[in-house]
């Protein structure tokens, strides 16, 4: 049993998410759908799109995942038992998820993840909110203009 003291850090983040999609024409509609769905997340910057066979990965997509090190890997392609036993061990994500048929609708792609994060748009007023609960200064910038933002087909804010 471990006695010694040790620290355990936290910071808060996105959810990182790698997706894995072929290597083919067919998954341009899927990779629209992932970029519907980064748009939404901090701009996906963490989000890598990894192509494979579903068998493997070369050298330079593991070199990628291990960089990233996603929080979960959502994958558009069966994936062989050892490609996840792979990603386990070496990526180590806490969800793996493999290919939904309920996300293609009408050869349209709608993303579905068993979980999803937190979505927080970085407005100006979701920015000072996040800084009031975490106990800094609500009081804005010099020079910013508070405006409320607009969330497309609904009319209303997020929720």
């Amino acid at each position: 049993m471990l006695t010694s003291p040790y620290s355990i850090y936290v910071n808060r983040r996105p959810l990182r998410v790698a997706f894995l999609v072929e290597d083919k024409p067919e998954s341009m509609a899927i990779i629209d759908a992932i970029l519907t769905y980064n748009r939404d997340r901090w701009g996906g910057r963490y989000n890598p799109i990894v192509l494979t066979d579903g068998q493997t990965l070369t050298n330079a997509w593991w070199s990628l995942l291990e960089a990233v090190d996603p929080d979960v890997v959502k994958s558009f392609v069966a994936l062989s038992d050892d490609l996840v036993g792979a990603i386990e061990r070496r990526v180590s994500p806490y969800l793996i998820q493999q290919l939904d048929p309920r996300e293609q609708d009408d050869g349209r792609w709608h993303l579905r993840l068993l979980d999803d994060g937190r979505s927080l748009l970085p407005t100006a007023l979701n920015v000072r909110m996040a800084s009031w609960a975490t106990g800094e200064s609500s009081r804005p910038p010099a020079g910013w203009t508070w405006v409320r933002a607009e969330y497309p087909g609904s009319g209303a804010g997020p929720g």
